[in-house]
């Protein structure tokens, strides 16, 4: 079997085109330039490879991981993941009612009814993946603090 016929191989070369496209605002430059761990970094020849057709063992995956400071066990991760643990989402929350609920445009409600419209299965499904983008947007601020860090630090 090829590794482009492989699941596991598909899969993390979904997930590496997700974190780019999420966390590097879709640039591979820009990718490329956040896996520089000061002993080695990702040429474009390498992505390119890594993205198509190049082997992509799960060795291969963790360095990268480190590289780039994805969560260990990104590129592996199902994209379905179980949301049974998570509390009902209803605005009586007690978090709501305290002004505790972060967001503005993403009210309680608005889950509610997507809940309710999608179905239970789906819903989960819709909640991994905004798991993955609040994740991969949470990864991509403490980039913007640590570069902070760094450049106060320098100066």
């Amino acid at each position: 079997m090829s590794d482009t016929e492989d699941p596991v191989v598909a899969n993390r070369r979904r997930r590496l085109k997700l974190w780019i496209d999420t966390n590097c605002d879709g640039s591979q430059k820009l990718f490329i330039a956040s896996t520089n761990d000061g002993e080695r970094q990702i040429n474009q020849g390498e992505l390119s490879g890594l993205l198509r057709s190049k082997s992509f063992g799960e060795k291969r995956a963790r360095a990268l991981e480190r590289q780039s400071r994805m969560p260990i066990g990104y590129l592996d991760a199902n994209e379905i993941s179980s949301f049974a643990h998570l509390p009902q989402i209803t605005p009586e929350k007690e978090s709501v009612k305290s002004g505790n609920w972060p967001f503005k445009k993403v009210t309680p409600e608005r889950l509610t009814a997507l809940r309710r419209n999608l179905g239970e299965q789906k819903f989960t499904d819709a909640l991994n993946d905004m798991e993955e983008m609040l994740e991969s947007t949470i990864i991509k601020w403490e980039r913007r603090v640590e570069t902070n860090i760094d450049k106060s630090a320098a100066a």
